[in-house]
């Protein structure tokens, strides 16, 4: 099981089909911008502007995140995109967390520390992976509060 999780977490980054991340470059600044004062001991170490979506790779010593955004055209797009990418998934969610986002699934296979937790805040779906449930809780509130603001 944690194999699969593994497996799924690191291939899942890279799955996420099209949409169209209508203005891309001022939307990533806001959201490095905001990780970095919340987050000062983190440091970005890749970013990836795609047509359909941004990613990022966070790091803190040995601890990683990895998070793809997507802002679609509705909140339906959203759901179906989340609903997607979570039957992809091979595992069953550990937990459906009442936030972040106006819904969300957290994985967690057995004997690990890594997670995965999508959700989604109107439009935007999130997809990230954490090293430590407690790092990408986090670091999903920061996002989701963020999304909540504008």
């Amino acid at each position: 099981m944690t194999i699969s999780l593994h497996l799924c977490l690191l291939v899942m980054v890279g799955m996420i089909g099209p949409l169209t991340w209508q203005t891309q470059g001022s939307d990533s600044s806001v959201i490095e911008n905001s990780i970095k004062a919340k987050e000062p001991a983190w440091e970005l170490s890749a970013k990836k502007i795609k047509r359909d979506s941004t990613f990022y790779r966070w790091e803190s010593g040995q601890q990683r995140i990895y998070m793809n955004i997507f802002v679609t055209d509705s909140p339906q797009a959203a759901a179906a995109k989340l609903n997607q990418v979570a039957q992809q998934v091979p595992i069953t969610p550990k937990e459906r967390p009442k936030t972040p986002g106006d819904e969300a699934l957290l994985y967690q296979g057995v004997n690990t520390n890594e997670c995965m937790i999508l959700f989604r805040r109107g439009n935007i779906f999130v997809h990230l992976n954490g090293s430590s449930v407690a790092n990408a809780k986090r670091f999903a509130k920061h996002l989701d509060d963020l999304f909540r603001s504008k």
